[in-house]
C-alpha cells in the first residue's frame, strides 16, 4: 500500500500551498503543482493492474465483448459513453487501458473544472486534497463511469443556478450519457432551470420534514423498485457499501459545517453558496432518510459529494473575515478529516501494482494454457473473447515467458452449463 501513502503525502504537501502569503508566488506554484498532480493521478489510475480494484475485470470483459461487436440496443441505452469509447478504442486497435486513461482524464478534468468554478484560488489545492481523499479510490480507481458523471452533473447544477440554461442542459445530458444514476437529480435540476434558486433558509429547514416523509414512503416502495435492473444490485445486496456510520468523522464534520453556515454565516452567503449548502443538505437528507438501505443511501448521496467538500471549505472564507483566529485551527481540522477519509477509502482497493510487475497473484491458477488451448478448451462453451491482462499488448510469447502476464478467455454461457473463465499466468 506504500504507493498510496506516498501519493497522499505529496498531495497533503500541495495542500499546504494555501498557506503561502504571497499571492503571485502561490499562483506560480499552483501552475506547476496542479497540472503535474492531475497527470500523475491519471496515469497512476490508468496503468494499474487488474488486481487492484473489484470492477476492473468486469469492465475488461465487457470491453472485449463490445470490441467483438456483441452489442445490443440496450447496451447503447444503458451505458452509451462506455460503449462508444470502447468501440472507438477497438477501432483504433487500442486495449482497455486506453479507455481507463480516457475516463480518468475526463473525471479529473471535470472535478478540477468544478473546483475552478467554485473555489477561490487560495483554497484550490485544499479542495484537491479533500477530493483525492474522498473520491479517488472509489471513483477514478474503481467506478470510472460515475467518476465522470458526478462532476458533470455538479457543473450542470451550478450553471443552471447561474441562469446558463444551454450549458447546463448540455452538461447534464453528458452526465446521463456517462451514468444514469444522475437521473435522480433531475427534479432539482428542473427547478433550477425554471428559476428556483433555493436562496431562502426555509428550503434548508424544509429538508427535515421532507426527509421524514421520504423515509417513511420508501420503506414500502423499495421492494417494488427492486424490479428495476439498475437498482437491483443496491437493493438485493450484490453491492455492499456497508452500513452508514452516523458517528463517522466525515459525516459529523459535514453536519457541523452545514449548521455553522446556516446558523452563523447564512446572511453573508451569496446565492450560489446557498445553493451549494442546499445541495449538501440534500445529500445528508438522502443518507438519513434511506438509512435502512445503506448501499442505496451512500450511492445517491455521493451524487452531491462535491458539494459536501465545498461546504467543508466554505467556513474558511468566513472565519478568515470575521474569526481569523479560528481559521488556522479549522484548516488543520480539515487536514485531519482528509486523513480520516483517506484511511477509510484506501481500503476499497488492493495493494497497488503496475502492469507486468505484480508477483504472486492468483497462485491457485497452476494450469498454463496457450491461446490455441483456450480456444478449444471446452466444446460445450463458445469462445467470446481472448484478451490479455494487463491489456497493453496481446502476445503468446509474453504469456509463455512472463508469469505476471495473463491470457484471459471469456466463454458464452451455455443454458445447461455454468459459465467458465480460465487464466493463463
Amino acid at each position: 500500500m506504500l504507493p498510496y501513502y506516498i501519493l497522499y503525502l505529496v498531495i497533503l504537501a500541495g495542500a499546504g500551498l494555501c498557506l503561502t502569503p504571497d499571492v503571485q508566488y502561490r499562483k506560480a506554484l499552483q501552475k506547476i503543482f496542479i497540472p503535474s498532480l492531475l497527470v500523475s493521478l491519471c496515469f497512476f489510475a490508468g496503468i494499474r493492474s487488474a488486481t487492484v480494484d473489484r470492477d476492473y475485470l468486469n469492465y475488461l470483459a465487457w470491453f472485449h465483448l463490445i470490441a467483438q461487436g456483441s452489442l445490443s440496443l440496450f447496451d447503447w441505452i444503458k451505458d452509451p459513453a462506455f460503449v462508444f469509447a470502447s468501440v472507438i478504442a477497438a477501432g483504433l486497435r487500442l486495449e482497455y487501458s486506453a479507455v481507463v486513461i480516457a475516463f480518468v482524464s475526463a473525471a479529473l478534468a471535470m472535478k478540477f473544472w468544478f473546483a475552478r468554478e467554485t473555489c477561490s484560488g487560495q483554497w484550490l489545492t485544499l479542495f484537491l486534497y479533500l477530493m483525492f481523499c474522498r473520491f479517488f479510490f472509489g471513483q477514478e480507481m474503481t467506478e470510472i463511469r460515475a467518476a465522470v458523471a458526478i462532476p458533470l452533473m455538479s457543473i450542470a447544477i451550478l450553471w443552471a443556478g447561474r441562469g446558463l440554461k444551454g450549458r447546463a442542459i448540455g452538461a447534464y445530458v453528458a452526465a446521463l450519457v456517462f451514468h444514469l444514476s444522475t437521473l435522480a437529480v433531475l427534479p432539482i435540476f428542473l427547478l433550477l432551470l425554471f428559476g428556483v434558486r433555493f436562496r431562502s433558509i426555509y428550503w434548508i429547514l424544509g429538508l427535515v420534514p421532507i426527509g421524514i416523509a421520504v423515509g417513511v414512503m420508501l420503506r414500502g416502495l423499495l421492494p417494488t423498485l427492486s424490479d428495476f435492473s439498475r437498482l437491483t444490485p443496491y437493493l438485493n445486496g450484490d453491492v455492499d457499501s456497508g452500513a452508514i456510520n452516523f458517528f463517522s468523522i466525515y459525516l459529523l464534520a459535514r453536519v457541523c459545517a452545514l449548521l455553522t453556515l446556516i446558523c452563523v454565516f447564512w446572511r453573508g452567503l451569496d446565492v450560489e453558496e446557498r445553493l451549494i449548502v442546499f445541495c449538501s443538505g440534500l445529500g445528508l437528507l438522502i443518507q438519513f432518510s434511506l438509512a435502512s438501505n445503506g448501499n442505496l443511501a451512500l450511492r445517491l448521496s455521493d451524487l452531491f459529494g462535491l458539494f459536501d467538500v465545498l461546504v467543508l471549505i466554505m467556513p474558511l472564507k468566513h472565519f478568515k473575515q470575521t474569526y481569523a483566529s479560528f481559521a488556522l485551527a479549522y484548516l488543520l481540522l480539515l487536514v485531519v478529516i482528509g486523513g480520516s477519509l483517506f484511511a477509510s477509502t484506501v481500503n476499497i482497493v488492493q495493494p497497488y501494482a503496475v502492469a507486468f510487475r505484480r508477483e504472486g497473484v492468483n497462485q491457485d491458477h497452476k494450469v498454463f494454457y496457450s491461446a490455441d488451448a483456450l480456444r478449444t478448451l471446452d466444446h460445450r462453451r463458445r469462445l467470446q473473447g481472448l484478451f490479455s491482462v494487463p491489456g497493453f499488448i496481446k502476445s503468446e510469447t509474453l504469456s509463455r515467458r512472463i508469469r505476471q502476464y495473463c491470457l484471459v478467455a471469456v466463454y458464452k454461457k451455455n443454458p445447461l452449463e455454468a459459465p467458465s473463465r480460465r487464466q493463463n499466468m
